[in-house]
């Protein structure tokens, strides 16, 4: 609104040439260049820190968002990184040694079991070459005896397999499963450093958009900061001098509190016209068109939003 207000009257002197200076003189006024600071999630706004007219410097504190959230998100994915760091280990210490002691002792069992199925075996086997005992007889021994040495086999391999380390492809799923769980923590820790939002800059707290207790929407800004020195001029161009501006050229400029000398940069100038007749063109009318034109001191200034100025070609 003050910047369509304030052009509005720029652009009446311009035209008309109230005030001015001379035939080179143009009428414009001082507007900040403006940092808007947004949250970058969604959410409610649980403290705003800062005032309209509060300086602050570039880390401070401007607002905070409700962390509940995002805490137990932070909660959730510290387990799974413990979860994934156990399995890993589990992987590569093999099994404990409570675990072998258990399986060992079935293996000695199973070896006793099959130390007396072999004198079970020999002892038949004597009495079926003697006529006293049946060859079916010695053909179950034979049978129980490949059972027992089966399982004394398969015990052996079993404290031999809990010993080893994982393979290669087994070790490489866990490791890249502790990679994901950790790479989901430093995300959600991320998110809830988000929570607290710092001044990108030092300046001065121009504007606050929302309240503490509302909700805002993701890239909505929150407040407006004006930096020290960032200020831009809009100033007003006739149509008829239209054709000698050029991006990069330097106007002179005064104002209340300017340095004598200072200079500005034109850094845009409008394509169309700002101010424009109602219904057509004419030669007579062409004499109110204005074109708003941009530029930036070429020094530091502290000037003031709204403050009108002039500027004029240098001598």
């Amino acid at each position: 609104m003050m910047d369509s207000v304030i052009g509005f009257f720029s652009g009446i002197l311009a035209i008309f040439g109230f005030g001015e200076v001379g035939p080179t003189t143009y009428t414009g006024y001082v507007e900040g260049d403006y940092v808007y600071v947004a949250a970058t999630s969604a959410g409610q706004i649980d403290e705003i820190l800062v005032a309209p007219n509060d300086t602050v410097a570039a880390g401070d504190m401007l607002f905070t968002q409700d962390r509940a959230q995002a805490e137990a998100a932070v909660a959730a994915a510290l387990s799974q990184v413990k979860v994934a760091e156990a399995a890993l280990d589990n992987l590569l210490t093999g099994a404990r040694d409570e675990e072998i002691a258990v399986v060992q002792a079935q293996l000695d069992q199973a070896q006793a079991n099959l130390s007396l199925i072999e004198q079970e075996y020999n002892r038949n086997s004597k009495l079926v070459a003697d006529g006293i005992a049946s060859q079916t007889i010695l053909e179950t021994t034979l049978a129980n005896l490949a059972s027992a040495e089966a399982q004394v086999r398969q015990l052996e391999a079993q404290i031999t397999s809990m010993t080893l380390p994982a393979r290669p492809a087994q070790r490489a799923q866990a490791e890249a499963s502790l990679a994901a769980a950790q790479a989901q923590l430093e995300s959600a820790k991320a998110s809830l450093d988000d929570r607290t939002i710092m001044a990108p800059v030092a300046g001065r707290i121009e504007q606050l958009f929302y309240d503490p207790g509302e909700v805002l929407q993701t890239g909505i800004p929150v407040l407006s900061i004006l930096p020290e020195n960032a200020r831009k001029i809009y100033f007003y161009v006739p149509e008829s001098d239209r054709a000698s501006f050029q991006v990069g050229d330097q106007l002179t400029m005064e104002c209340t509190g300017c340095p004598t000398g200072t200079m500005v940069t034109v850094s845009f100038i409008d394509a169309q016209p700002q101010f424009t007749p109602p219904i057509i063109y004419s030669r007579d009318e062409r004499a109110r068109l204005v074109y708003r034109a941009e530029g930036h001191p070429t020094q530091p200034l502290s000037l003031f939003p709204g403050q009108p100025v002039t500027l004029g070609w240098p001598e």
